[in-house]
């Protein structure tokens, strides 16, 4: 009889140490379940090492200083090719359109100009040529004129080309050479125009003065255009 109340006692006491040890073990498990995920903790750690390169794209004075001294040199580079420039006295016949009443006359002639940034060559094998004209706008018609009516041919040329002058009037204006604008009714002035030639030289070059067809409220008139040839003062 003592002998089962042991037994009885020792299974109580076991079942006891079990009881505890299931309720240990799940506390285990629920600490487990409220831990931060450690993906959120390395989105944050991330973030400096993207402001920490913006710096390394910013250029120190010293750089800064280079890059204007190269740009600057560049200019005087540009510059200094202009120093070859040739410019001549010419002249040629002497043009009046018969409707607008503009006059139109050569007065120089350069080459070996040189011009600046993306066009600073003329294209292909062609070769930039300035001229100068005496111009007297007409006063008969509000419209002016300017170097849009003016073309160029060299004898290499296979038909005259047109001007070129908007692309390059600050390189003119460097070289010395004033380019030549609008020209209202009635006024007169002297300015250079720029065109691109194959094989330009003093004896080879000729003018043109052009007007496409217009007409006014009584009547319509045909395009004109005539050929000035340039005599080059040697």
């Amino acid at each position: 009889m003592k002998r089962t109340k042991a037994l009885g006692f020792t299974s109580l006491a076991l079942a006891s140490a079990l009881a505890l040890a299931g309720c240990s073990g799940s506390g285990d498990k629920a600490g487990e379940s409220t831990t931060p995920s450690p993906t959120v903790s390395s989105t944050t750690s991330e973030s400096p090492v993207t402001t920490d390169a913006s710096p390394t794209e910013s250029s120190s004075p010293t750089e800064s200083a280079s890059e204007s001294s190269t740009e600057s040199a560049e200019a005087d580079a540009k510059q200094a090719d202009n120093g070859k420039l040739k410019i001549y006295k010419a002249t040629s016949p002497s043009y009046t359109d018969t409707v607008m009443g503009h006059k139109f006359q050569v007065t120089g002639v350069a080459l070996d100009f040189k011009g600046e940034g993306e066009f600073a060559e003329a294209p292909g094998k062609d070769t930039y040529v300035a001229v100068q004209y005496k111009v007297t706008a007409g006063d008969k018609y509000f419209n002016g004129t300017s170097c849009t009516n003016t073309k160029l041919a060299s004898t290499d040329s296979p038909y005259p080309r047109g001007d070129s002058t908007s692309i390059q009037k600050k390189a003119m204006e460097k070289a010395g050479l004033t380019p030549m604008g609008t020209v209202r009714q009635g006024e007169s002035t002297e300015g250079w125009c720029l065109y691109y030639v194959p094989n330009p030289t003093t004896d080879n070059l000729t003018a043109n003065y052009s007007r496409l067809a217009m007409k006014d409220s009584k009547k319509t008139y045909k395009e004109e255009s005539k050929d000035l040839k340039i005599t080059v003062e040697k």
